[in-house]
Parts: structure tokens; C-alpha cells; sequence
């Protein structure tokens, strides 16, 4: 807490400072197990708080807490505006098994859809229909065999993904349906190049696509990730690689991925389409500290050991408890 106060002495109109200050308090308060509706009204009451992503994001967790669902459902399609198509906060709320189950009512979701895609839980088959993104591991539910490449993953966002290194690997995805609002949508792979083990290493990205409702299939698109490539994302973590490829409305799209034997290993999570390029997302390691000069942007990166002594920086609050 003391390098909150720090923070808000050094620029009392430091919003984001002073309201976490006070979320900590609350939460120590009552032994981390609540939070009340004082520290709403203070957050509501700041005046970007609609132009403020931390902001909005902390009251959107807090509405969950209170299950104060429809709020929150507010607030997270303001996030999804603010972010850009941005996903990568809803890391920080996927423990909120309840509040996905609500928003799953709340968008008439039946029980059957997507079953033919490989889609059966319901946070899956909410992600699938709200913002066109297919979880990898579905597909083990249409092909046991994969089992053997499926691994568990803390960083993911479904928590299971695909891993592969040692075999020449080919994945075809089913045909896809979309509701594209645009005449063209992006496609977005979420992959986690742990290690480059071959300079002839390569990733083939390949599109097909198809009239829904006739026998009419459009030449394949491909494109190609070559040594040189992956090597900027190597030990880099989780990122969203937005291929620069095209896919239009009111088709079927079929989506594969090809490497080849022992050259890479690397770890698959989702592939979305998104209605911009945009820019290359990167997905924090849950766990990890986040940086003092992006958790409170007014003290400058290249001063804060002024600011706050080595001990503090490691006492500083890891990201889960700030959000827990």
C-alpha cells in the first residue's frame, strides 16, 4: 500500500493509484474475502472512467464480485471497445466461473450449438459465439487420438492447448461458420514459440473458404512463417499473431497449420477472426510482477528506483493479488 500513497503524493490526481489504494484497503479490511460498494461509488465517480481501461476494469471485477452481472457485462463491452480487440484481460477474469455462466444465459445459447465444431463447455461455445474464437483443444472432442499433444497450461487462456515438437505436425480444423458483422474478418492465432530447434524450421498457415449454402470452395490462401520469422517471437511467451490474410462474410472457413518434424517447439491456445489487423498482442504470465512504470504509468520508467527503494519494488503487488 505504502507505494500507492507514494504514488499519490507524488501526483494527487492520480486516479488509478488512489482507487487501488483504497480496493486494498477494503480487501484487507475483510480479509480479502469481499469488498462493498464504497469503492464503486468512488470509481463511478471519477470522470474518464469511461476512457480508462484500468479503471474500468477494476469496477468491472468488482461488479462480479458483487455478482452485479449485468454491470459487469456493461463494463466488459466497454473493455472490449477500449482494448482495441485486445482479449488479453480476460485472463485476469476467467476464474469467474459464474459470471460466464450468467453471460451464457444472457446470449441464448443452447445446448446443442456448436456441438459439430467440437465445442461443449460453456465457456468455449460463449467465447465462440460473442467474439469468434475457437479453442484448440475443442478439437479432441471430435478426435481422441489428439489427446496424446494436449497439455495443460496456466498461461492459457482455456488452460489446455496443443504442444508439439518432435513429429511433423498437420492440424485441420473444421469447417467453421461465421456471423461476421464486415464484409471480412482477420485470422488471429494465439502460439507460444517456446524454442526454435532447426534453422529449417517453418510454420504454414493455409485458408480455405466456401459457399455455406453450395458446392462453390475458393482457392486456398497460405502463408508462411519461416525461420527468421519465429525467431522474433521465440521465449517471448503467449502472443496473438494476426495473419495478413483476409476471410469474408457468409462462408464456411476452414482453417489448418503445418510444421515440420523436430524444428520447433511451440504451443497453440485459440484462433479467432477479428475485425481489424491491429497491432501483435502479447499475454501476461500470470504470477509474474508487473513492471512499476506500466502498473502506475505517472512514475517515468527510467526514474523509478528514485521513487521507491528495492525493497518496496519487491514487495510490490503481484498483478493476481491486485485483481483477486
Amino acid at each position: 500500500m505504502l507505494a500507492f500513497k507514494k504514488c499519490i503524493e507524488l501526483d494527487s490526481n492520480d486516479d488509478l493509484a488512489e482507487v487501488q489504494l483504497n480496493y486494498l484497503k477494503y480487501l484487507s479490511k475483510n480479509n480479502g474475502s469481499k469488498v462493498d460498494y464504497d469503492i464503486i461509488t468512488k470509481i463511478s465517480q471519477i470522470s474518464n472512467i469511461y476512457y480508462n481501461k484500468s479503471l474500468l476494469f477494476l469496477r468491472c471485477k468488482i461488479y462480479i464480485e458483487l455478482e452485479e452481472y449485468l454491470k459487469a457485462k456493461s463494463d466488459l463491452g466497454r473493455l472490449f471497445i477500449l482494448n482495441e480487440e485486445d482479449i488479453s484481460f480476460i485472463c485476469l477474469l476467467r476464474k469467474y466461473s459464474d459470471f460466464w455462466s450468467e453471460l451464457y444465459i444472457n446470449y441464448k445459447i443452447n445446448e446443442n450449438d456448436f456441438k459439430e465444431f467440437g465445442i461443449v463447455d460453456k465457456f468455449s461455445k460463449l467465447l465462440y459465439k460473442v467474439i469468434n474464437l475457437y479453442f484448440i483443444s475443442n478439437l479432441t472432442n471430435l478426435n481422441n487420438g489428439l489427446n496424446s499433444i494436449k497439455v495443460s497450461d496456466s498461461n492459457s487462456l482455456s488452460g489446455q492447448v496443443f504442444c508439439f515438437k518432435d513429429d511433423v505436425f498437420y492440424l485441420n480444423l473444421p469447417k467453421l461458420t461465421n456471423d461476421f458483422t464486415k464484409d471480412f474478418h482477420y485470422v488471429a492465432w494465439k502460439i507460444n514459440v517456446k524454442k526454435i530447434l532447426s534453422q529449417n524450421a517453418f510454420v504454414k498457415f493455409s485458408i480455405t473458404e466456401g459457399k455455406k449454402d453450395s458446392n462453390k470452395v475458393y482457392p486456398t490462401k497460405e502463408y508462411l512463417l519461416r525461420y527468421n520469422d519465429l525467431s522474433k517471437f521465440e521465449g517471448l511467451g503467449w502472443i496473438e499473431y494476426t495473419l495478413p490474410i483476409k476471410v469474408h462474410c457468409n462462408r464456411w472457413i476452414q482453417l489448418s497449420i503445418e510444421v515440420n518434424k523436430g524444428s520447433i517447439d511451440m504451443r497453440i491456445d485459440y484462433v479467432r477472426f477479428k475485425k481489424s489487423f491491429g497491432k501483435q498482442i502479447y499475454f501476461p504470465k500470470m504470477g509474474h510482477f508487473l513492471p512499476i512504470h506500466k502498473l502506475l504509468p505517472n512514475v517515468p520508467k527510467a526514474f523509478k528506483d528514485n521513487y521507491f527503494s528495492m525493497k518496496e519494488m519487491e514487495n510490490l503487488l503481484l498483478l493476481k493479488d491486485i485483481i483477486e
